[in-house]
């Protein structure tokens, strides 16, 4: 449990739920080993802030976690928003319907001294307090998880009340729930539309470019080019944290003038995938950089611009 709470201290609600739930006996001992099971997380804590705060160069460490501390409490929760976010992943894509309806009625069936039943109730209350706390970032679907252990032990009590009953409506609500599993799960097994010219743009970036100049471009893009760079955004939220990493109190800045700055800090080049019709941002920020910089390479996969301002556009590829 130490090891799991240093690896994501959003589940700090799990001692509770050992103290309440697991020991037998509620004494100063077990509060004790279970408050001990938050020191390797402290720690660590401890020892990357005097990092970051002794550390040159980047402070992306210091701003997002500024960041993700001015995330938590329940302001979100009055967002309409945010329970669109609440019905489409906790009702449909992240336990589907057959999941959660199981997994409620297969805990609710147990007695109320159902020492099983109360533990998994225990874990899922307080995962749903800690859930309340970061409602600002449920649109992030893993935070879902904390309550996976929950509603599978309430599935498999589900199934087992059913297969006593009725082992023909157990077969087939567990074939439902396997189905609508495999269809929900789709869109995460494949590749974004954005990326599916990657390889394409990689390869003509890499032939194009040369391995010590800079490339202002999306991460992937980088990596599939085999280039170091600087991270392009397409938000003046992103691209005013992303200046801000290189200078600290850097504000107000649009996707192009962040371009512009990593120019000022030595990148040579500028390039992304192409953008779909939809995507404005990516569409306008391509625009800014047809307009501003010499264009190498300008096909539906792949732009590719030498950071050279006031020479004519070239005749792109």
């Amino acid at each position: 449990m130490a090891a799991g709470l240093a690896a994501k201290a959003t589940a700090a609600y799990l001692p509770i739920v050992a103290f309440l739930a697991v020991f037998p006996k509620r004494t100063w001992k077990t509060f004790v080993l279970c408050v001990s099971t938050l020191l390797p997380v402290l720690a660590w804590y401890v020892w990357a802030d005097r990092l970051a705060a002794t550390a040159g160069g980047s402070r992306a460490a210091t701003d997002n976690r500024a960041i993700w501390l001015g995330l938590i409490g329940l302001g979100a929760l009055a967002s309409g928003e945010t329970w669109r976010y609440i019905v489409r992943f906790l009702v449909v894509r992240a336990f589907t319907p057959v999941g959660l309806i199981g997994a409620i009625w297969g805990l609710g069936s147990c007695g109320r001294r159902d020492r099983g039943a109360y533990l998994w109730w225990t874990w899922a209350g307080f995962a749903t307090i800690a859930m309340a706390l970061l409602a600002r970032k449920l649109h992030h679907e893993y935070y879902w998880l904390c309550l996976a252990p929950a509603v599978a032990a309430g599935l498999g009590l589900a199934w087992h009340r059913l297969d006593a009953w009725r082992p023909g409506a157990a077969f087939a609500a567990a074939v439902s729930f396997a189905g609508l599993s495999l269809i929900l799960s789709n869109s995460t097994w494949r590749v974004p539309d954005e990326w599916e010219t990657l390889d394409a743009a990689g390869r003509a970036v890499a032939e194009a470019t040369t391995r010590d100049g800079l490339v202002v471009a999306p991460e992937a893009l980088l990596y599939r080019a085999d280039r170091r760079g600087c991270r392009l955004e397409y938000t003046f939220a992103a691209a005013t944290r992303a200046a801000s990493e290189w200078e600290p109190g850097s504000s107000g800045l649009t996707p192009a003038d962040l371009i512009e700055f990593y120019r000022a800090h030595g990148a040579r080049w500028v390039a992304d995938v192409g953008a779909e019709a939809g995507d404005l941002a990516r569409l306008d920020l391509h625009d800014a950089i047809r307009r501003r910089y010499k264009v190498l390479i300008d096909r539906p996969e792949v732009l590719l611009a030498e950071l050279a301002p006031g020479e004519p556009a070239g005749h792109a590829d």
